[in-house]
C-alpha cells in the first residue's frame, strides 16, 4: 500500500471519528434525545433543579396557550391571570431537562404579588414543536415572539422575564434584541457565558475532555444546519447590546454553571444591573436555600422599574 493511500486512509478515518462525535453530541444532548441520554451522563441529570413537590395548585390555575413563532412552529406555554385585572406580566424560563411547571414557586410568588404569569416550554422541552434544543440562543426569539404576544393582547403590560439555568441564559441573550418597552427588566438566575463555555466547562470536569473534537465538530454541524455556531450562542455577546436592567443571581457553591461566570456576565452588561451572590448555595437553589434574601431582592430590584 503506498504511502499516499495509507495517510488517505488514515484522514478518512479521523474525518469520520470528527463527524460521528459531533452528531452524537448534538443527537444526543440538543435534542428531545437529552431526556433519555440524561440518564447516562452525570452532567446533565441531576445539576438542575427539582421541581416543586406539589405543582397541582399552580396547574389547576393555569391555562395552556399556544401561539406560533416567526418560523410559523407553534410555541406552548401555561398562563395563570389574576383574579383582578393587572398589568403586570411574569414571563418565567425553565432550565434545560426541565418543563414548565418546575418554575412553580416562581409563579406562585409572582402570583403573589399581583403578577400575571407565563412560563413557556423551550425548544425540545415539554410541549414545543421543535425537536432541537438549542441552549437559549433560539429560544431568545421566541421570547420575543411571546412579549409580542402579550403586547398585542395587553398593550399596557409591564413585563419582567425571570430565568434559572439555561432559562437565565435565555433571558440574557434575549435582552441583547430591540424589545418593546413593555419589558421593564430582567432577572437572571446562574446562567452561562455561552453554550460554548459551558460545556466545554462540563466536558473537562466530568470526562476529563477536551473541547477539540467533540465540541468543535458539533459546532460545525450546527453552523450548517442551524445557522450558528455554539460559541455564537453567547450570553455576554448578548449583554453588551443590552437596554434592559438586569438582575444577576448566582449560588457560590454552583459548579454547574461555575459561580465564576456571574461576573463575566455581570461585567459584559451595558445597561443598568445589580448583582446577588446567594452563600451555601448550589446550581439552580438559591431561591430554596435562602428564600428571604433572594425574594427580598427580586422584589425590591422590579419594583424599581414595574409599578
Amino acid at each position: 500500500m503506498s504511502k499516499k493511500r495509507t495517510l488517505l486512509k488514515i484522514g478518512a478515518a479521523a474525518g469520520t471519528f470528527y463527524a460521528i462525535t459531533g452528531a452524537a453530541f448534538t443527537g444526543f444532548v440538543l435534542t428531545r434525545a437529552h431526556k433519555h441520554f440524561s440518564k447516562f451522563a452525570d452532567w446533565v441529570k441531576g445539576n438542575e433543579p427539582e421541581p416543586p413537590a406539589d405543582t397541582s395548585r399552580t396547574q389547576e390555575k393555569a391555562d395552556h396557550i399556544v401561539i406560533k413563532n416567526r418560523d410559523n412552529k407553534s410555541i406552548h406555554g401555561f398562563m395563570i391571570k389574576t383574579p383582578v385585572e393587572s398589568d403586570k406580566w411574569a414571563i418565567l424560563i425553565h432550565g434545560f431537562n426541565c418543563e414548565p411547571f418546575y418554575m412553580a414557586n416562581l409563579a406562585e410568588q409572582y402570583y403573589e404579588w399581583g403578577y400575571n404569569v407565563i412560563m413557556p416550554a423551550l425548544r425540545g422541552h415539554d410541549h414545543s414543536e421543535h425537536n432541537a434544543v438549542s441552549m437559549g440562543w433560539l429560544d431568545r426569539l421566541d421570547m420575543v415572539d411571546w412579549v409580542n404576544y402579550l403586547v398585542t393582547i395587553h398593550p399596557e403590560c409591564q413585563i419582567v422575564l425571570h430565568g434559572i439555568s439555561m432559562g437565565g441564559a435565555t433571558v440574557m441573550m434575549t435582552v441583547g434584541e430591540e424589545l418593546p418597552k413593555n419589558v421593564k427588566c430582567a432577572v437572571e438566575d446562574c446562567g452561562f457565558t455561552s453554550v460554548w463555555d459551558e460545556f466545554k466547562y462540563e466536558l473537562k470536569k466530568t470526562y476529563k475532555l477536551n473541547a477539540f473534537p467533540t465540541l468543535y465538530a458539533s459546532s460545525n454541524i450546527h453552523s450548517i444546519f442551524k445557522g450558528h455556531s455554539l460559541k455564537q450562542a453567547s450570553s455576554i455577546e448578548q449583554l453588551k447590546k443590552s437596554k434592559t436592567p438586569v438582575l444577576f443571581i448566582h449560588g457560590e457553591k454552583d459548579d454547574y454553571v461555575p459561580f465564576s461566570m456571574l461576573q463575566q456576565n455581570f461585567d459584559a452588561c451595558v445597561s443598568e444591573k445589580e448583582m446577588l451572590v446567594v452563600p451555601e448555595a448550589e446550581h439552580a437553589n438559591s431561591y430554596k436555600v435562602n428564600p428571604e434574601l433572594y425574594w427580598n431582592k427580586v422584589e425590591e430590584f422590579t419594583n424599581k422599574y414595574i409599578k
